[in-house]
């Protein structure tokens, strides 16, 4: 009833011809609306930085050079929609990969055709186990030389074109630069 009597209370007509108090109601509800979309936009934000830390902390330990790391993070936000993928909730798998048939893997299993992980950690480790087993080198002159070396050993099956206007969207804004 309070509720009711804070809301609905007078009965004067406003200048957009609502009564007085429907005015209050439509101004909250506007501000409800404001403060959800300003929480899901810092949600997916905090998001974002959580794995961007998470992954170039794990590549610097293993000796790869900051800018290799940040192709990475690309990579992976590129690969999971920026890490709102049902691969990347359900199977913690942050880069797309697929359970290799050839290579040590710290996956343990698969599910939805991908490679499936225990935590985010170990999806990262068999990123970097990948490009250990596979000879990639650990710096590269650029983001297009990194993507196209992904190209040649067969990590992605789309257009090189394609893959890397994907991976650059998503270099330039977590890095904010033109790489």
């Amino acid at each position: 009833m309070f509720l009711r009597s804070v809301f609905f209370q007078g009965s004067n007509i406003g200048s957009n011809g609502l009564p007085g108090g429907q005015r209050c109601w439509y101004g909250l509800l506007s501000v409800s609306v404001i403060c959800l979309s300003v929480h899901i936009y810092l949600s997916k934000h905090r998001r974002g930085l959580k794995q961007k830390k998470q992954i170039i902390n794990i590549l610097l330990e293993e000796n790869y050079p900051i800018e290799t790391a940040k192709y990475a993070v690309a990579v992976s936000a590129f690969e999971t929609g920026n890490w709102t993928s049902k691969i990347f909730h359900k199977n913690h798998n942050l880069f797309g990969m697929k359970l290799p048939k050839k290579r040590n893997t710290t996956a343990i299993g698969e599910d939805y055709g991908h490679a499936k992980y225990r935590n985010n950690e170990q999806s990262i480790i068999d990123f970097v186990q990948y490009l250990d087993q596979l000879y990639y080198p650990k710096y590269f002159n650029d983001l297009f030389h990194f993507v196209s070396t992904m190209k040649q050993k067969g990590y992605f099956q789309a257009s090189l074109s394609d893959y890397y206007t994907g991976v650059q969207t998503r270099y330039r804004k977590y890095f904010k630069t033109t790489g």
